[in-house]
């Protein structure tokens, strides 16, 4: 789980990750031994917005075109910002959609094969569940857990700190959003 107060470029840290691991270069070093494909759901980018920043993270990692073209094949980007991403619900509806969400994700990133990273980017936006809802969060994880069992590849999770430690001298473990953290 990536955590920290709004700014802080927890989404710029979960992109570059995700390039690192498509082309098998090195970043914040970590030596990338075996490269593949990387899913990142963003929740909160536009397509431009996406893409936007793509482009300014090939420039601060110095990519040649040859590895911008590896990077375009593939790093699957779902830029989601203003669309429902909820793969976790504590509702017991019959129409209820989000285990079939979570089912449908599960296919295509195994169809894909060779995926190493998937990045769900912030986790707010992945349950209607209760930040503080202890049971909640727990779907939440075992959803993760689930996705990194069925499909072999580190999951990473960005998490909003809590607006209340951004002033505070010294933060515990629980500064994330939800009781799960």
């Amino acid at each position: 789980m990536i955590t920290g107060v709004g700014g802080a470029s927890k989404s710029t840290l979960l992109k570059e990750l995700g390039i690192a691991i498509t082309i098998g270069k090195p970043t914040l070093g970590l030596s990338i031994p075996k490269p593949g494909k990387a899913v990142l759901i963003l929740a909160e980018d536009t397509a431009e917005d996406a893409y936007r920043s793509l482009d300014a993270i090939f420039q601060s990692m110095n990519l040649s075109d040859e590895e911008i073209a590896l990077v375009h094949k593939r790093l699957y980007i779902f830029a989601a910002a203003g669309k429902d991403c909820v793969i976790v619900s504590n509702s017991d509806s019959d129409d209820d959609k989000k285990p079939q969400r979570l089912e449908k994700l599960l296919h295509f990133i195994t169809q894909l094969g060779d995926v190493r990273l998937i990045g769900l980017d912030p986790a707010i936006a992945l349950s209607r569940g209760r930040e503080l809802d202890e049971l909640a969060q727990r779907d939440l994880a075992n959803a993760v857990e689930k996705i990194a069992i069925t499909t072999g590849a580190a999951v990473l999770v960005v998490s909003h700190a809590a607006k209340s430690v951004q002033y505070q001298q010294e933060v515990g473990s629980h500064a994330s959003r939800g009781s799960g953290a």
